[in-house]
């Protein structure tokens, strides 16, 4: 199945505050129905953080499917839309693909420093 590697799929997020109410989520891994369930708990943390704007680092993120992208939707449903960074071909394809591009805006290689 894609996504699997022979152990279990997994996605980690780290979250750095780039300036005052301004964070980046760095995404890497796997963001698939297997995995979303444990990265909720990281999601929820976010989500209740005090912020003006969150980008999305996703150059890390190996494999999404549309639990995936539910999760980038419930991000952007909280932050309005957001900006995506280093997105792989795959990634972008979904997010093009659903016509979500208004809202997980798809940016550059790398958020800016």
């Amino acid at each position: 199945m894609a996504g699997m590697n022979g152990g279990a799929p997994h996605a980690t997020i780290e979250v750095t505050e780039r300036d005052a109410g301004h964070w980046t989520a760095k995404i890497s891994g796997e963001l698939d129905i297997v995995s979303v369930e444990g990265f909720r708990g990281p999601i929820d943390d976010l989500l209740a953080r005090p912020a003006q704007r969150v980008d999305l680092d996703v150059s890390g993120l190996d494999f999404m499917d549309s639990s995936g992208l539910a999760v980038l939707l419930r991000l952007a449903d909280r932050f309005g839309p957001l900006r995506v960074f280093g997105a792989s071909t795959m990634v972008r394809r979904v997010i093009e693909a659903t016509g979500l591009s208004k809202i997980l805006l798809l940016d550059g290689e790398a958020p800016p420093p």
